[in-house]
């Protein structure tokens, strides 16, 4: 029989205390905020740039989404939620809030473009993507004033703006995309059909220019269902020569060319 040389309770080497045990002590006094800016910054730090990079015309993207982790409790026993922003290039998340048990996702939206900003260095011309919870007024102030990009979703949550959008002649507006999709016994159809409005005091919510409506048809088993989105988002600005670019707007004009004609705007009554 093997007997193990473990020093006794009391003894001069104090008691044992199991490794997890010490490793769980050390975890649940460091600073949540803080542990969570250095991994996802140096994260961040260590993504090798893409091969071959993104097209001048493609700008950052930053998903924001909020997750319940299953496995964590707080110091009162509720579980932990987070708000995430995830790079949608590299696939990792570059920054992250714990949401306050006594409120919810929507104010900590505003921390969570700060600890992006921190780890970005800035959010010029940076785009994020939220779900209908975020379509909020000061979401979007927040946005623009860090010269950011937030389209929205407009459902229920936002009635008189769902209803100026949805009442635009759609018929009148081309297409401006379309995909199709197979597979797993479904085909799937995504149209998108943009515009800029320029009806007397534009769109019902700030900074918000252009219209947006994804359609998307969905058959099954012969069974064929629709399902819409509406979003709205800010006017394109002019972008620098470099960097990452968003997917729906121009490319930048080159020095020695000529700047393009203004895009068509379409009035509405």
């Amino acid at each position: 029989m093997t007997s193990t040389n473990r020093p006794a309770p009391g003894s001069a080497f104090g008691d044992v205390i199991p490794a997890g045990t010490t490793m769980w002590r050390l975890l649940i006094r460091l600073d949540p905020a803080l542990l969570s800016t250095v991994l996802t910054g140096w994260l961040h730090a260590r993504t090798r740039p893409l091969c071959p990079p993104l097209p001048p015309r493609y700008r950052q993207v930053i998903a924001v989404d909020g997750k319940t982790l299953r496995g964590a409790r707080s110091g009162d026993g509720r579980q932990v939620h987070l708000l995430s922003a995830l790079d949608t290039t590299t696939g990792i998340v570059i920054a992250q809030v714990t949401v306050d048990t006594k409120s919810n996702e929507i104010t900590s939206f505003v921390p969570l473009l700060d600890a992006v900003e921190k780890v970005l260095g800035t959010l010029t011309g940076v785009l994020f993507t939220a779900g209908a919870l975020h379509t909020r007024t000061g979401h979007a102030e927040q946005t623009a004033a860090r010269k950011a990009y937030l389209p929205v979703q407009v459902k229920d949550n936002q009635p008189t703006l769902f209803k100026q959008l949805k009442q635009l002649p759609r018929a009148q507006i081309p297409v401006g995309d379309q995909t199709r999709d197979r597979g797993h016994g479904r085909r799937e159809t995504h149209t998108v059909k943009a515009v800029t409005v320029a009806t007397p005091g534009g769109i019902g919510f700030p900074h918000a220019e252009q219209a947006i409506r994804i359609t998307r048809t969905r058959i099954v088993a012969g069974q064929t269902s629709r399902e819409t989105t509406h979003l709205t988002v800010p006017p394109p600005a002019r972008r620098p020569h470099h960097g990452p670019q968003p997917a729906n707007l121009d490319p930048p004009t080159p020095a020695h060319q000529e700047p393009p004609p203004p895009r068509p705007r379409h009035d509405f009554p």
